[in-house]
Order: structure tokens, then C-alpha cells, then sequence
């Protein structure tokens, strides 16, 4: 992360062997990120206060998460069986929704404003 005055990047991650593609909550409370130990790739959420990680998925392919501009889902991409495709999970891991499309594969979800 770099500093907002311009400084150098300094990591604030390091539970797991792999923590990318993170990104702010919109009140700049908690980063969701791909979270991985070996070859599971979930979605996990950090407390910027206490600094702890909480997966929020299962795995194990899961990536590209991005927050609701209320901060109270997170969308990412996933893929079971050769197919891609989304889903929705809250940010206290409680509920969590696929995304059902009648044709093709998803990937690299975002919300729109």
C-alpha cells in the first residue's frame, strides 16, 4: 500500500502464502482480497483496525473481488467444473448468492455506479 502523502509502499498483509488484487471499503474500514494458502484461492476481508483476515468463500478459485458502493456486499468470480461465474457474499460472510446466467463465462466483476 502506498502512503496517500506519496511515501513508499509498505505491506500490511502477511497471513496465508498469498494476499492480491485488494481493494478499499467505500468508509476505508476494511480491504477484501484474494486470500490463499497453497492451492485454495478464497475471498477474505481485513480489518483495518485489528489487521485480521476472515475468509469470507470457500474456494478454491475464487478472485477479483469488489465491494458494493455500500460496502455491504462484495461480487468476485469463481469457477467449478471449467465454468466460470459470480457470486455475491456479505461482508460478514453470512450470506452468499451465485449468479445464474443462461450462457458464457464471467470474469472480472465490478459494480456500477
Amino acid at each position: 500500500m502506498a502512503s496517500s502523502q506519496g511515501g513508499d509502499a509498505k505491506r500490511i498483509t502477511f497471513a496465508g502464502d498469498y494476499n492480491a488484487r485488494g481493494s478499499f471499503s467505500p468508509d476505508g474500514r476494511n480491504i477484501v482480497m484474494v486470500h490463499g494458502n497453497g492451492r485454495s484461492y478464497r475471498i477474505a476481508i481485513m480489518d483495518m483496525a485489528t489487521r485480521s483476515i476472515s475468509p469470507l468463500t470457500k474456494g478454491p478459485s475464487d478472485e477479483s473481488p469488489s465491494f458494493a458502493p455500500n460496502g455491504s456486499m462484495i461480487l468476485y468470480a469463481s469457477k467449478a467444473g471449467g465454468n466460470g461465474f459470480l457470486s455475491a457474499v456479505s461482508i460478514d460472510g453470512k450470506m452468499q448468492q451465485k449468479l445464474v446466467f443462461n450462457s458464457g463465462e464471467v470474469r472480472e466483476p465490478a459494480w456500477s455506479p
